[in-house]
């Protein structure tokens, strides 16, 4: 995945260079696969895609690596405010919660359609976007920036639910069988009932999670906008996405499993940022607002020691996590001495157990740093395994009968 050495070096100035930056992330991290030019391509496994696949995150890293406190990718604390309205002119549907976890969106007026930012283009181009405009480009921006990705769509071309009061219907459901939709470059799918859509009360708008349609497409035109965030069912995303042949940057997102308390960041980013533009926001909608299940597990220094070889201190792991965003909780007391709980971020999808913390902690300390030993183990005499032992006396008894023993090719 394509980074912008510029934007990393924006959101941690103490970087000294590319090359620390390269350096460190080869050390403690990911690898980097290339690194030529104003970009940096970086191999991610595929269980950190969720906090790791954007510039947030790999800021993030190296700030931890740096010991730098990151309090924007540590809390993720954007907050969205709308006005009051007599009239709210989004109404949303979700027919489908289990491959639509989580589904928030914005409605902007007063949009002015222009070009972007010198400076976001820059981040597009090292990225391998191309720019198209200022709201389309924002959208992409965002989502490399949080890892959360996007949708916009022209208000004024979807088919509203309530002509009187002008209410733009937004509907999350599956596709009919033999439906169509036109992508934004063109292209006609035909769908079935697998391929979960964004419709309004006629026809899709956009296959959910991989590509827009033409029919609400953003263009010079457009003074009113909904912007989508939303968390879709990862393995439903890449059969879709290998069934239609259709590879976006967000069905690869997605495929990989992304955490829905991404939508607030993504969504509250975009705003942020659409309002710097002049749009204004008229109404908000979440279906599920930051709520998430508190994953706490208990790190004993002691076993990671016994484990890895390491002498690390209970003051050294507890910064370590610090640094990594966790949260560190000391009101229990724990069985072992030098034990306490690590609260995991919500975006930490792929932190399950002890083993986990213990890599993410020799990680921090630096592989490289881990001193090689022999391993320590009890001498024995070999014991005597029957089955070995008959079937060597099998082979002396049919080797005496004049038999031969041949090794065959196995099917």
């Amino acid at each position: 995945m394509k980074f912008s050495y510029a934007l990393i070096k924006k959101l941690v100035p103490k970087l000294k260079n590319k090359k620390q930056l390269v350096d460190l992330l080869n050390e403690h991290s990911f690898e980097v696969i290339d690194a030529e030019g104003d970009s940096f391509d970086v191999s991610l496994p595929p269980n950190r895609f969720s906090d790791a696949a954007s510039h947030f995150g790999i800021a993030h890293e190296i700030a931890a690596i740096l010991r730098i406190d990151y309090k924007v990718v540590l809390f993720f604390n954007f907050k969205v405010k709308s006005q009051c309205l007599e009239v709210q002119p989004l109404n949303i549907e979700i027919r489908d919660k289990k491959l639509c976890r989580r589904y928030a969106a914005q409605f902007f007026s007063g949009v002015k359609i222009k070009s972007s930012s010198a400076w976001i283009q820059k981040v597009l181009k090292d990225c391998g976007f191309r720019p198209i405009n200022n709201v389309v480009d924002i959208m992409n921006y965002v989502m490399l920036e949080t890892g959360q990705p996007l949708h916009v769509f022209d208000a004024d071309k979807i088919v509203k639910s309530d002509k009187r009061h002008g209410t733009s219907a937004i509907i999350i459901r599956r596709a009919k069988n033999n439906e169509s939709i036109e992508s934004l470059d063109g292209a006609v799918f035909k769908l079935n009932s697998d391929v979960l859509v964004i419709a309004d009360i006629k026809s899709p708008l956009a296959i959910a999670g991989i590509k827009g349609g033409k029919k609400a497409e953003v263009g010079p035109k457009t003074k009113n906008i909904i912007v989508e965030a939303a968390n879709f069912d990862g393995p439903n995303i890449y059969r879709i996405s290998k069934f239609l042949n259709l590879k976006t940057d967000a069905s690869l997102r997605f495929s990989h499993g992304l955490s829905p308390f991404l939508v607030g960041l993504g969504l509250a980013r975009a705003g942020e940022m659409l309002e710097k533009e002049g749009a204004r926001l008229e109404d908000f909608y979440d279906s599920r607002p930051d709520k998430h299940f508190k994953k706490i597990i208990e790190f004993d220094v002691e076993k990671f020691n016994r484990l890895t070889g390491i002498n690390l201190s209970t003051g050294q792991a507890e910064n370590y996590f610090k640094h990594l965003g966790f949260v560190i909780s000391k009101n229990l007391k724990l069985s072992a001495k030098n034990s306490f709980l690590v609260e995991v971020p919500p975006v930490r999808q792929d932190i399950e157990n002890f083993e986990d913390l213990a890599e993410e902690a020799c990680r921090l300390y630096g592989y490289n740093n881990i001193k090689p030993a022999a391993p320590e183990v009890a001498l024995k005499i070999a014991e005597v395994d029957d089955a070995v032992a008959f079937n060597d006396q099998l082979r002396r008894i049919l080797i005496g009968f004049g038999t031969s023993e041949v090794y065959n090719y196995s099917f």
